[in-house]
C-alpha cells in the first residue's frame, strides 16, 4: 500500500516536471518571437539588434546589429531601428559611470561627495553630520549621508560627513578621575586626582607645566582650571557620581570636603 502510494507521488512529480518545462518554454517563445502583420510567427532580433527584415515561409528574420556608442537595444525585439544612446552626463556634479554599448544606454552618476536626489533628479551635495549627530551611513551616488543622535555615553564633536558617535573616555581605564563629564558634543575631561597642596581655586595657564603646587593663581601639572573642576564636580547629580568607580568617588570627596562643600551635600552624595 505504501509503496503504491509512493509510486503514485513519484509519476505525478514527474509529470509536473514536464509541464513546468514545457510552460516555460511557452513563456520563453512569446518573449522572443512576434507574430507579423499576416499572422506569421517570426523569431524576434536579439538584444544589440533590431529588425531588417520579417521572416516568410521558407526564409528566417533579419536583424541588424545597433551602432556601437550610438544606439542599443536592452530586449527581444521587431523594432525597424535601434535607440539613440542618450547625450552626455553634462548635470551639475554629474559625470559618466558607464559607457553605452549596444546592450544599454549610457549611465550617468553623481561625482563623489553628491548623490541623486530622487525628488528632482538632479546631484545634490551630501549633508554633513551635526555637532551630537555622528554618521550611521556614508553617502553614496544614489543615497545622502545618514546620521543619528548620539546616545548616552557617546559624542560626535564635529560636523562631519565620516565621522561616527565616539565613546567617552573611560578615565579609570588611564588611571585618572574625570573631571567634567561628557556630553552629546563633547568628551569627558580626565586628568589625575589633585593632591592636598594643589586643590585650589586657582586658574590654569598653560597644560603640561609643572609649577610649586602650593603656590595661589600657578598651573598644576594637569594643566586644567581646578576652579572649574570645582564647579563640574559640585554640580555633578548623586547617581552621576555613584556610577563612577570608588577611586573617583573617594578623589570627589577629599576635593568638596577641602572646598567646604556644604555637608548635607556631601553627605547625599555619600562621600564622607
Amino acid at each position: 500500500m505504501i509503496m503504491a502510494a509512493f509510486g503514485f507521488l513519484l509519476e505525478n512529480l514527474s509529470l509536473f516536471i514536464v509541464v513546468f518545462f514545457e510552460v516555460s518554454n511557452l513563456m520563453v517563445a512569446e518573449v522572443e518571437h512576434y507574430k507579423t502583420a499576416s499572422g506569421l510567427g517570426c523569431e524576434a532580433c536579439q538584444p544589440g539588434t533590431h529588425l531588417l527584415a520579417d521572416c516568410t515561409g521558407t526564409t528566417p528574420t533579419r536583424c541588424e546589429p545597433c551602432v556601437p556608442q550610438l544606439t542599443f537595444s536592452t530586449q527581444y525585439n521587431a523594432a525597424p531601428s535601434c535607440q539613440l544612446c542618450s547625450g552626455g552626463c553634462h548635470g551639475h556634479a554629474e559625470e559618466q559611470v558607464a559607457n553605452c554599448t549596444v546592450t544599454k544606454d549610457r549611465v550617468c552618476g553623481c561625482v563623489d561627495g553628491y548623490y541623486r536626489w530622487q525628488h528632482w533628479g538632479h546631484c545634490q551635495r551630501h549633508t554633513p553630520c551635526r555637532l551630537g549627530f555622528g554618521v550611521k551611513q556614508l553617502g553614496s551616488r544614489e543615497n545622502n549621508t545618514q546620521c543619528e543622535k548620539c546616545r548616552h555615553g557617546y559624542y560626535s564633536d564635529h560636523v562631519s560627513l565620516t565621522q561616527k558617535c565616539r565613546k567617552h573616555t573611560d578615565c579609570s581605564a588611564l588611571g585618572l578621575v574625570e573631571m567634567k563629564e561628557g556630553t552629546r558634543f563633547s568628551d569627558v575631561v580626565c586628568g589625575p586626582c589633585p593632591t592636598d597642596g594643589n586643590i585650589t581655586d586657582h586658574t590654569a595657564a598653560t597644560s603640561g607645566v609643572t609649577v610649586d603646587p602650593g603656590v595661589e593663581g600657578q598651573t598644576t601639572t594637569f594643566g586644567f582650571d581646578l576652579g572649574t573642576v570645582r564647579n563640574n564636580i559640585t554640580n555633578f547629580t548623586i547617581d552621576s557620581v555613584l556610577e563612577r568607580p570608588a577611586a573617583q568617588i573617594s578623589c570627589y570627596g577629599r576635593c568638596m570636603k577641602r572646598w567646604k562643600v556644604s555637608c548635607i551635600t556631601a553627605f547625599r552624595l555619600g562621600l564622607f
